[in-house]
């Protein structure tokens, strides 16, 4: 396939419209081979931080809201009491980071979460933390935080597939 759509069109209202245009093809290929970038602080999609959300009617209405999803995914987090970064690492027996300059080497980054978190390590939200995190492997888009959830639970899933194993 030659032709990619951008993920903004590939959803909610813009889908079927994409869909028709460029079909259905192309839409999934796009879906396939579109970079999503690396799970960092500061590369959330430009067009998720001034994002507007209608009803889910399929027509326009008045009452839109504009938002920005990162700052809607913290306080999201935050109301559902998901646990900040320390205690969740604590809690998966990952250690703890004790420090700003541990959790991230850019001093720009250092610098901004800790005035934002109050100089508290453990003041830090989970997704932040993830984001942050300057422990990866190379060529992995997120750190370690989230991928020994993600080994966990991938190998939980292939021993409970009644498809994969007796």
């Amino acid at each position: 396939y030659k032709r990619q759509v951008s993920t903004k069109d590939m959803i909610f209202r813009q889908a079927q419209a994409t869909m028709a245009k460029h079909g259905s093809a192309t839409w999934l290929n796009s879906f396939g081979t579109s970079f999503p970038g690396a799970m960092t602080l500061h590369n959330y999609p430009t067009w998720m931080k001034n994002f507007v959300a209608e009803r889910n009617t399929g027509k326009e209405h008045g009452d839109s809201v504009r938002m920005d999803m990162g700052a809607v995914d913290i306080f999201r987090d935050r109301e559902r009491g998901v646990p900040k970064y320390n205690a969740f690492r604590r809690s998966i027996h990952l250690p703890e980071i004790k420090s700003f300059e541990e959790l991230t080497p850019n001093k720009e980054d250092q610098k901004i979460l800790s005035e934002i978190y109050e100089d508290d390590i453990e003041k830090v939200d989970l997704l932040i933390g993830t984001l942050a995190e300057a422990d990866r492997y190379p060529g992995y888009a997120f750190g370690n935080t989230p991928f020994y959830i993600f080994a966990l639970m991938a190998s939980r899933r292939l021993m409970a597939d009644p498809f994969f194993s007796d």
